[in-house]
């Protein structure tokens, strides 16, 4: 802001809620901020940093705000400048709020700029333009003084483009200055002026210097592309774009077509290359001198001022919203234009109907330039149906088309709809519609959904006057009740036979039976694996839980290539997924919306990192070194507690084994760590830690006479642990050591868990498979693996060198009657695990150490009921979850909730209204028909949790109860009875 003139400054008063409020004692300040080296910015915040001696009063005036607003003018006179802060303060009760502000004389006032206060080696020069091109000249004034000369820098953002020397002996220096290529996209001028030492016509320093800016544009770095289309488009019809550049120049170019309804869910902007690459440099030259150490020459230091812009990419753009459509995304290119060239791309739009944007970016040595054209696609008759994100098996639906006619020509439509097969038609599938104008009309079809899980598809087909209009809706139909899996395990006996009878449980089309083989203790692989990568949430542990056994699959049992494919798909996946859990420090955090690392899921994950790596999988070496930083910088840092943060000691342990798993031992803190009284299976983790690096002695002394007896506990968070899971640490301990005798007894407990058909947490579960796994591979090939069946009358043999064979067992629906012959000299383990997804409203009321209470509230606030509602409604669901204080304080909640098809879920994430502060939860993962929702809830305390629904699509649905569960503890549970609910 500029001196000698009034400037505004608008107040605005709110409450706590941010509402405006009126104000009658307010007070603004002014301080004046002298140049000074002791510039800080104290802890204790701006306002009390204005109280400072080095701090001058300028102004003080009373003032009041009428509905929360008012302007203040400010106003500061010659010869007065420089930095100031502006304080308003309620002095009612004491709050206040303040800011930095510059004010300088303007550029034409003169030659006293050479005498102007303030800091004492400050030079005000000056230019009188803030931009040009290059090629053009530009004025740069500086103050000068009798017998002074003026060093001219010219730098940028890497080095000194030129520097030069002018005499600056009168009061006012003017010097004209030619903007060149190498200026660009800006430059810095950088004045340095020295007086003689001696005689002195005035008390400045004999040094001063100033800096100012010039934005340096060159034209031959722009493109200007240009694109030729038609300005509507038909759907289904050829399109033909030409592609030119303004100024007829040679550019390379890719054009993209993406419909505008998916761009404006991010709010995507089209690329300009060459504002990023032309983007404003920051100063790369550093300058110093000796002057301020002559003696007798005064000078002061100047602090520099930097000043923060914003980003114009991360500007809201409100956009229409966008309907549920199949999006248009084609991509052209890259092409080359010649000189006064243009390229005509010709293609067919698709069966689309909204708005399209055409982008272009265009690139060529160092010239960049870009385009768009925003485009309709219509015709003459357009067809719209709509339908939820999924559906459920025997759910009933009413489809709306909307159908939309531009000519008055078109006075007859025939709709008719096609289903496939798990979609059945009730009623008609053609009606006709009449049209006195153009316009459009609304029809309903009605279908029921069978009782088949799968991908299903809609063709709305509209015909009238010649033209025809088509849609195609995929969609889902998903069983909105979890998949249950059971087994059931057996010992086939040496040279022996036996049969056993079973029933599958599931809905027709559901169920799948897997027999599992193997002569050591069974693994239950397919049941187990299955529950972990079927497992809902997503945090970093159980992601890791879900990859980590399955680095092992190849060992353990032929694998056909696809299912190869497939285990090595996931695994990539889940690595990449990790990635975006790893702090900048190395650590990784619990959930992605976690600001801190968690200690265990940090080795957890580096430990499958390594395992993965030594396998032949691709991990980013980024992402491992980082990781190995933080696990040292930790390990060394570590004080043993005898008391305090639970588990500390097994955390510290199960780091330094990570880190001599990778090489990169810590034998201080390891040697630290043996020296202090620990728990067992910190021992163990210790023991395997000193096995790998070859010090085995010390290993088994660690271990030596400790007795393996492990009484049963869950761990709601910490570690995750249970009793299972130690017994999966010793078994690894036990293997790594050779100490088999001890291994044995340990994994035939784990085995008996494994294969019985009760809960396990991912934690224990993985834990588990993977030290059997150990076990099994161990043990080298297994020649003798063979084993014959007869299934309801179908005769079949498996057999395998790997410790276990596997085969896809081809049940019917209902009875099953199988008979195992078993000609080996050693009895055979043998598994048959059954899947399917019960009937709908089979599922139980119940609450474990945990209460739940559920309520539908209107809009009005009065209870609704949601069994029966208007297509339109919206409404707010509402589970409150209370601890009585049986378990202690909980940890690792999952409330989830499943809603009907016909009922959308409104985000409020993406609410400008939203208060992220008020949401009570750890973290929230929203998905197309259901939100599960994690949070921890202390003893005798309860949180509610609401969500806004509205009743979207007219039809019957299923909807499950909700579920509340503890992660790693299934003992904490609470959950409702589903039920039909009706939208009409």
């Amino acid at each position: 802001m500029e001196t000698d003139r009034d400037q505004e400054v608008s107040v605005v008063t709110v409450n706590a809620e941010g509402k405006p409020v009126n104000c009658s004692n307010l007070e603004m300040e002014l301080y004046k901020l002298e140049w000074r080296w002791w510039w800080e910015q104290p802890e204790t915040g701006d306002a009390n940093y204005v109280s400072q001696s080095y701090d001058r009063l300028v102004k003080r005036e009373r003032f009041s705000t009428v509905n929360g607003k008012a302007t203040v003018k400010l106003r500061v006179n010659y010869p007065e400048w420089g930095r100031f802060y502006l304080k308003i303060t309620n002095k009612s009760n004491g709050n206040s709020a303040g800011g930095y502000v510059y004010l300088d004389w303007p550029y034409d006032s003169g030659k006293s700029q050479a005498n102007r206060p303030g800091g004492a080696n400050v030079l005000a020069i000056a230019a009188n333009k803030s931009a040009c091109n290059v090629g053009e000249k530009f004025k740069l004034t500086i103050p000068g003084a009798e017998n002074s000369r003026a060093l001219i820098s010219i730098e940028n953002g890497s080095k000194v483009i030129k520097a030069y020397w002018v005499d600056a002996s009168q009061a006012t220096n003017i010097v004209d200055i030619e903007a060149t290529e190498e200026m660009a996209p800006n430059a810095y001028l950088h004045v340095t002026l020295v007086q003689p030492h001696k005689d002195k016509a005035n008390d400045l320093p004999m040094r001063l210097y100033g800096i100012t800016k010039m934005e340096v544009n060159n034209p031959e770095t722009i493109l200007q592309p240009e694109i030729v289309m038609a300005d509507e488009l038909k759907s289904e019809k050829p399109v033909e774009i030409t592609v030119k550049e303004k100024n007829g120049k040679k550019m390379s170019f890719t054009l993209a077509m993406v419909d505008e309804g998916l761009l404006d869910i991010n709010r995507f902007k089209t690329p300009n290359p060459h504002s990023e690459f032309y983007t404003r440099e920051a100063i790369g030259v550093k300058t110093w001198d000796l002057y301020n150490d002559v003696i007798g020459a005064y000078g002061g230091k100047m602090e520099r001022l930097i000043s923060v812009g914003g980003d114009d990419n991360l500007k809201p753009n409100d956009g229409d919203q966008a309907q549920r459509f199949k999006p248009v995304v084609r991509f052209f290119g890259p092409y080359i234009l010649e000189k006064g060239d243009r390229k005509k791309i010709n293609f067919n739009m698709t069966n689309y109907i909204g708005s399209v944007r055409i982008m272009v970016v265009a690139a060529n040595e160092g010239a960049y330039g870009w385009a768009e054209k925003a485009c309709p696609v219509r015709n003459d008759l357009m067809v719209m149906a709509t339908l939820p994100r999924v559906l459920g098996p025997q759910e009933s639906i009413k489809l709306p088309v909307n159908v939309f006619t531009m000519s008055p020509d078109m006075k007859k439509v025939k709709v008719k709809v096609k289903t496939t097969s798990n979609l059945k038609i009730q009623g008609d599938n053609e009606q006709t519609l009449s049209f006195s104008k153009p316009g459009d009309k609304i029809i309903f079809f009605d279908f029921k959904v069978e009782n088949q899980i799968g991908p299903a598809k809609v063709e709305v087909v509209a015909e009238g006057n010649g033209i025809k209009s088509t849609q195609t809706i995929d969609i889902m139909v998903r069983n909105p009740i979890s998949e249950v899996t059971r087994s059931i395990d057996t010992l086939v006996p040496a040279n022996g036979k036996l049969s056993i009878d079973f029933n599958t449980f599931g809905v027709s089309g559901t169920n799948e039976a897997v027999l599992e083989a193997s002569v050591m203790p069974p693994l239950n692989l397919k049941k187990r694996l299955d529950e972990l990568i079927r497992y809902p949430h997503g945090c970093v542990e159980q992601t890791t839980s879900g990859a980590f056994p399955q680095i092992y699959l190849g060992q353990l049992v032929e694998l056909t290539s696809e299912q190869q494919q497939n285990t090595n798909y996931f695994i990539s996946e889940a690595i990449k997924k990790l990635s975006r859990f790893q702090n900048n420090d190395g650590s990784f955090r619990y959930w992605p919306s976690y600001m801190y690392g968690d200690d265990w899921s940090t080795s957890y994950v580096g430990h499958f990192l390594v395992e993965a790596q030594d396998k032949g999988y691709d991990i980013p070496q980024g992402m491992i070194s980082s990781w190995v930083s933080y696990q040292s910088k930790a390990a060394r840092s570590y004080t043993h507690q005898s008391s305090g943060y639970y588990n500390n000691e097994l955390m510290q342990a199960y780091r330094l084994y990570t880190l001599a798993l990778a090489k990169k031992q810590e034998i201080g803190a390891m040697n630290k760590l043996k020296e202090q009284q620990l728990g067992l299976v910190a021992k163990m983790r210790l023991a395997a830690a000193y096995a790998l690096i070859g010090q085995t002695e010390t290993a088994e002394a660690i271990v030596e006479n400790v007795p393996l007896t492990i009484n049963y506990y869950r761990e709601l968070s910490y570690t995750y642990g249970s009793s299972n899971r130690d017994k999966g640490i010793v078994l690894e301990t036990m293997l790594l050591l050779k100490q088999d005798s001890k291994a044995y007894p340990i994994a035939i407990e784990l085995s008996k868990s494994l294969s019985s058909n009760s809960w396990m947490s991912t934690q224990e579960t993985a834990v588990s498979l993977m030290a059997l796994s150990r076990m099994s591979i161990g043990k080298g090939k297994s020649d003798n693996l063979k084993l014959k069946y007869n299934l309801n009358g179908n005769s079949k043999s498996i057999s395998s060198e790997k410790p276990v064979a596997r085969d896809q067992m081809a049940i019917a629906d209902g009875k099953n009657a199988v008979e195992f012959n078993n000609s080996a000299k050693n009895p055979i383990y043998a598994s048959i695990v059954l899947k399917g997804i019960p009937e709908q409203g089979e599922e139980k009321t119940f609450e474990n150490n945990i209460n739940m209470t559920v309520n539908y509230i209107a809009s009005n606030g009065s209870t609704l009921n949601p069994a029966n509602l208007k297509k339109g409604t919206d409404f707010t669901c509402e589970v409150t979850i209370t601890n009585p204080g049986v378990r202690g304080e909980l940890k690792e909640m999952a409330l989830t909730q499943i809603f009907p098809s016909g009922w959308e879920i409104q985000n409020a994430r993406f609410e400008e209204s939203a208060d992220q502060s008020k949401m009570n939860f750890d973290y929230q993962d929203i998905r197309d028909d259901r939100v599960i929702t994690y949070f921890s809830l202390r003893p005798n305390t309860s949180k509610k949790f609401t969500l806004k629904l509205t009743a979207t699509y007219a039809g019957k649905y299923y909807m499950p109860g909700p579920y509340c569960e503890a992660m790693y503890d299934n003992t904490i549970a609470a959950a409702q009875k589903g039920g039909w609910v009706v939208v009409e």
